[in-house]
């Protein structure tokens, strides 16, 4: 999504900033509109990716961390994507959210695994977090649907609070082309 959303941008003459961060770090690439700088910024989200992929545990603070932060540095009138699976996300969020989209358009891309929204039916599975373990019966139905319905709720939270600060939600599953899944939220179809 930051690919094509950047890249787009990047094609009209925008100028694009970045805010890339995991579980401890963030970094801040100012705004510019070279092809350069973008290559810096996909090296930098491929980066921090990977030592995402290497971390024991999360740290469910650092959406907020990162928000301040770009709260403190965003000026007016800009578009802001947030791109995030919203682990972390609370009251603060909120507020941050709202302090941005006061002066900006802020559109969240809400990314999510598949499996998030319907578990698959492959009995016994081992679960973790990188810090916990538990052993999952995915044969059992009411397990399933509890699993959906619980995704189903948080996506429907998000969507209206977001709502009430005029932030678009576009819910991006990573099991599917997100380039697809955009056209057809554009488009109105589906």
């Amino acid at each position: 999504m930051a690919a094509l959303v950047g890249w787009k941008s990047l094609s009209q003459g925008d100028r694009v900033g970045s805010l890339v961060f995991n579980d401890d770090s963030i970094s801040e690439l100012p705004a510019r509109a070279t092809r350069q700088h973008m290559m810096q910024t996909f090296h930098t989200l491929e980066d921090y990716g990977q030592r995402l992929r290497q971390a024991e545990a999360g740290n469910s603070a650092q959406l907020n961390n990162a928000l301040k932060k770009l709260v403190n540095s965003a000026g007016r009138d800009a578009l802001i994507y947030l791109i995030s699976d919203l682990d972390g996300a609370d009251d603060s969020t909120g507020h941050y959210l709202s302090a941005l989209a006061q002066h900006n358009s802020v559109i969240l891309g809400f990314i999510f695994d598949p499996m998030e929204q319907n578990l698959p039916v492959g009995g016994k599975l081992a679960v973790s977090d990188g810090q916990y373990q538990v052993e999952v019966d995915t044969s059992d139905q009411n397990l399933r649907d509890s699993f959906g319905h619980q995704f189903q709720s948080r996506l429907n939270q998000a969507r209206q609070f977001l709502r009430a600060r005029q932030v678009p939600v576009l819910p991006i599953s990573t099991g599917q082309s997100v380039e697809s899944q955009l056209m057809t939220m554009m488009s109105g179809v589906g």
